[in-house]
C-alpha cells in the first residue's frame, strides 16, 4: 500500500483555490466510489461539496470528520513536491493533509469496526467570506448531521487537540478629511490626519489573555487593510481602514459586537460597521463524546488561536474540536509544508480512537 505521503502529494497537486474546487471535487468523488469500503456508505455530491455516511440499518451515533478543499490563492508558493519527508506546496497542510487521513480512515476502516458511525464532509468555501462558506447550506439541507454525537475539524494541529477557536470580526472605518491638489494641501484635509492617534491606540493595544478549559487564549485586535487615496496627486479625503477582531470564546455574540464597534474612532473622524462576523466555537467539557476523546487519545490540548468551522458545529449544538496533521504556523505562507510522518501519526491515533472502546451507558446524545 502506498503511503499517505502519496495522497496528500496528489491532493496538493489539483489546485483548489476558492471558488474553484470543481477539479478536486471530481477527484475524490472518483476515488471514494471506488474504495475498499464503498458499499458501505451514501456518498452525496452537494455542487462542489461531498457528505459521506455509513449506510447502517440500525443507526448510531454519529462521529462526523470534516475538511474543507479549499486553499488560499497560490501566491509565492512553490511547486508541489515531495522532499525530505515532507510534502511542500499550496494547502499540504491546510488542509490537505486533513483531508488525506479523511481518505484512508474511509478506505481503511470498515464501518462496523467503528464504535460509532461515521460521516465526512469534504465542504468548499472555508477560505472566503463566512456567507461564501458550503458547510452552512450543507447543515440545512443535511439535518441529521445536526444530531452528530461529535464533529471533529481536521484543521492542521500538529497532531494535538485543539478545543474551540476564535470568533472573527472584521470592523471597516470609513476615516473622513477633504480632499483637494497635493500642490495646496493646506487648502484639504487629509483622511489620516486626525485619526493617527486613534491608529496608534490600535496598534498599541495589549492582548488579552484567558484561560478556558485548562487552555489558553489570546483575544487581538489587528490593522489588516488601509487604503488611501486614487492617485498620486491628489491628498485623499477619504480612507477605509479594516480592523480585525479575533476574540475568545468566553465573549458571546453580542458582546464580541459591542465590543468591536468600541474600538472605531469618534464619529467625528470616520464612521465604522461591522462587515464580516464568525462567532467563536464553544468548548463542551462535559458532553460525554467530548469528553471521552480528549481521555482515551490522551494527546496534548491547546486552544484553537484562530476561527474554524468548530464554530458552526457549535452553532447547532454539535460538540466539535480541531483535530489533524499539519503545523498551523507555516499554513498559508510560501513555505507550506506537512511531515509525511506526522500525518501517518494522526492517522493511527483516529484510527486507533474510533476503533476502541466508545464511551460508557447512558452517553448515547
Amino acid at each position: 500500500m502506498r503511503d499517505v505521503g502519496e495522497d496528500i502529494l496528489e491532493l496538493v497537486m489539483i489546485p483548489s483555490v476558492t471558488g474553484d474546487e470543481g477539479a478536486l471535487a471530481d477527484h475524490l468523488t472518483a476515488r471514494l466510489a471506488r474504495g475498499r469500503f464503498a458499499s458501505s456508505y451514501e456518498i452525496v455530491r452537494l455542487g462542489d461539496s461531498i457528505v459521506v455516511r455509513s449506510a447502517s440499518a440500525a443507526r448510531r451515533p454519529v462521529i462526523v470528520f470534516a475538511g474543507h478543499t479549499d486553499t488560499v490563492p497560490l501566491a509565492e508558493c512553490g511547486p508541489p513536491r515531495r522532499a525530505g519527508g515532507e510534502i511542500q506546496g499550496r494547502g499540504a497542510a491546510d488542509m490537505k493533509a486533513g483531508l488525506a487521513v479523511m481518505l484512508r480512515l474511509l478506505e481503511e476502516i470498515e464501518p462496523s469496526r467503528a464504535f460509532a458511525d461515521l460521516a465526512f464532509v469534504f465542504y468548499t468555501g472555508e477560505e472566503g467570506a463566512s456567507d461564501q462558506n458550503a458547510l452552512a447550506s450543507i447543515l440545512e439541507s443535511q439535518p441529521w448531521l445536526t444530531k452528530s454525537a461529535l464533529a471533529i475539524l481536521c484543521e492542521p494541529t500538529s497532531g494535538a487537540l485543539e478545543l474551540g477557536c476564535q470568533g472573527s470580526i472584521h470592523l471597516e472605518v470609513e476615516l473622513q478629511g477633504v480632499a483637494c491638489h497635493s500642490a495646496r494641501p493646506w487648502l484639504g484635509r487629509h483622511a489620516l490626519r486626525d485619526a493617527l492617534p486613534w491608529l496608534s491606540e490600535l496598534f498599541s493595544r495589549p492582548t488579552r489573555d484567558i484561560e478556558l478549559a485548562g487552555v489558553q487564549f489570546r483575544e487581538v485586535v489587528s490593522v489588516t487593510n488601509l487604503r488611501a487615496g486614487d492617485a498620486r496627486n491628489v491628498i485623499p479625503g477619504t480612507a477605509r481602514v479594516n480592523v480585525n477582531l479575533r476574540y475568545p470564546p468566553d465573549r458571546t455574540f453580542d458582546d464580541a459586537e459591542q465590543f468591536a464597534l468600541s474600538l472605531a474612532p469618534d464619529r467625528s473622524i470616520g464612521v465604522a460597521e461591522i462587515v464580516d462576523h464568525a462567532p467563536a466555537g464553544s468548548i463542551p467539557s462535559d458532553d460525554p463524546y467530548y469528553a471521552h476523546l480528549l481521555s482515551s487519545t490522551g494527546l496534548p490540548r491547546r486552544a484553537k488561536q484562530a476561527w474554524t468551522d468548530v464554530a458552526r458545529f457549535s452553532s447547532v449544538g454539535v460538540p466539535a474540536l480541531n483535530w489533524g496533521p499539519g503545523d498551523p504556523g507555516v499554513a498559508h505562507t510560501r513555505d507550506e509544508r506537512v511531515a509525511i510522518d506526522e500525518a501517518q501519526r494522526c492517522l493511527d491515533a483516529m484510527t486507533r480512537y474510533l476503533t476502541g472502546p466508545g464511551p460508557g451507558p447512558g452517553s448515547v446524545r
